[in-house]
């Protein structure tokens, strides 16, 4: 019931580049919003009315699991660290740098983050509205040949071949994977 998109997508975008807790406060108490919001990802849903002091005691809960969880990944690879895949592929999300055997390749925004999206999610199948929705941050009304073009566009890039992908896979009647072999 927000403005722009509703709460749900807003869920779904976060779940695609982050693990920070996510708590739904909303006035829907009906079972299925609960089980949608949890299925999109968020950690917790609270309905209204509420009090101030079990607001204050999820959040505080799921910051400390947060807390907790991230000390024990700090020895374990991030987002923001250089990733080598197969057949030499680099990517440097925090730089926004893709490099191919060496050299920087010079990909537009929509590109980059087109890669960063389906390399940070190595074997999932995206959607074309999952892509759009992500990649422009707006609905998909109709743009599933915008996906289409900067995919082939990519690829043309990277040189990698639609038959025999070495690092983005179609799936068929659906969109696409990234299917690379990470190599550190």
């Amino acid at each position: 019931m927000l403005p722009e998109m509703d709460g749900f997508t807003v869920c779904k975008h976060v779940r695609l580049i982050s693990d920070v807790p996510v708590l739904i406060m909303s006035a829907r108490h009906q079972e299925e919003s609960k089980l949608k919001g949890l299925g999109l990802g968020a950690d917790d849903y609270i309905t209204k009315p509420f009090s101030l002091a079990e607001l204050t005691a999820r959040i505080e809960a799921h910051l400390s699991r947060y807390r907790r969880y991230q000390g024990s990944q700090s020895g374990s690879s991030s987002s923001s660290v250089l990733q080598k895949y197969n057949d030499g592929l680099s990517i440097h999300p925090l730089n926004q740098q893709v490099m191919l055997n060496g050299t920087e390749l010079q990909l537009t925004g929509k590109e980059g983050a087109l890669l960063m999206l389906l390399a940070s999610h190595q074997g999932r199948a995206f959607t074309k509205t999952e892509i759009y929705e992500h990649v422009w941050g707006q609905p998909a009304e109709g743009s599933s040949s915008t996906v289409t073009v900067h995919v082939k566009s990519l690829r043309a890039k990277l040189g990698d071949e639609p038959h025999q992908p070495l690092w983005i896979q179609t799936v068929w009647g659906s969109g696409y994977r990234f299917i690379g072999e990470r190599i550190e």
